[in-house]
């Protein structure tokens, strides 16, 4: 998609919670706090650890915002030696609700990445950023516990220096208790 769309979504989602607290009885409470985080891991040939903490403000019921944390560790075993490396960076986002189920999401993403240099197998680490956009669903399961997909454009996707293979990301999972 050209950037042009991207701009003119992202800029409505940074000018919409001035719309979200005018028409809302919640405008001028005290913000709440938030937190949570995600484990993710893999195995097979190339196994991996995340953890990424989260800790956000719910300004309304309709928007949100806040920051996540990440460290991912991953062994690579493709190349006949298990080469190891270490991911870190933070994400800032924010969330408006459209309604109890969909929300708008839109997040600037830091990622000092490790990788491997071929043939000399020596490491070296990058920074990289990214505009991401999009939407998801989340569905309640009971009490605080609620099933979620997400899916994002990283709009700064450059297929030459992304640690990413695409520009989509896919999340799904489960949030309980948060």
């Amino acid at each position: 998609m050209p950037y042009k769309i991207f701009f003119v979504f992202i800029s409505a989602v940074a000018f919409l919670p001035g719309y979200v607290f005018a028409g809302n009885d919640y405008y001028g409470e005290t913000p709440e706090f938030f937190y949570g985080g995600g484990i993710g891991f893999g195995t097979g040939d190339v196994e991996y650890v995340e953890l990424s903490p989260m800790i956000g403000l719910r300004f309304s019921p309709q928007f949100s915002a806040g920051a996540n944390f990440t460290y991912r560790w991953r062994s690579d075993k493709r190349y006949g030696e298990d080469l190891e490396t270490e991911d870190y960076g933070v994400t800032l986002f924010s969330r408006i609700h459209l309604s109890s189920e969909v929300y708008l999401q839109v997040e600037y993403e830091y990622l000092n990445y490790e990788f491997y240099t071929f043939p000399s197998m020596e490491t070296e680490r990058s920074d990289f950023s990214s505009i991401l956009a999009g939407g998801g669903f989340s569905q309640p399961l009971g009490g605080n516990t609620y099933a979620y997909a997400t899916v994002l454009y990283n709009v700064d996707y450059d297929e030459d220096e992304s640690p990413y293979d695409e520009p989509w990301v896919y999340r799904v999972g489960v949030s309980v208790g948060f």
